[in-house]
């Protein structure tokens, strides 16, 4: 997966790039299937998140930058992360906000509709910590 190369920070831009030229690129042929499974990656990753950045430091830009292209072609969308069980640990749960809150561009319109999701509502403690953090 490209997601394994990256060791510094530019790399995350270049990531990025890629993934967007493949993702633009493959678009319009993908069906109502593909989406599906595109999501359900997602959604399995984010699962072990926590795990994943004691392997590499940036992957929480990663997945940032790449919730961001996938919601942008509506292979993903936030709501989707109803999925999750609520069996998830804390630092999990932590992980997959950090995400949300570095992919999102306009945190005061986004807050009230982020909000809105089961999984976060029933976290909405930590994720306004980290929602916070980021904004102190």
């Amino acid at each position: 997966m490209v997601i394994d190369f990256v060791a510094k920070p530019d790399d995350i831009t270049i990531c990025n790039e890629y993934m967007f030229e493949i993702i633009n690129y493959y678009n319009k042929s993908f069906t109502p299937t593909d989406k599906e499974e595109a999501s359900n990656v997602v959604i399995e990753n984010f699962k072990y998140l926590s795990d994943i950045k004691l392997d590499n430091k940036f992957i929480i830009d990663i997945w940032a930058g790449l919730s961001k292209i996938l919601t942008n072609f509506k292979l993903f969308q936030w709501i989707d992360l109803n999925q999750i069980t609520e069996n998830e640990g804390e630092e999990q749960i932590i992980a997959i906000f950090e995400v949300v809150e570095k992919a999102i561009t306009e945190k005061e319109k986004m807050y009230d509709q982020l909000t809105k999701i089961h999984f976060i509502k029933t976290n909405l403690t930590l994720f306004d910590t980290v929602f916070n953090q980021s904004s102190d």
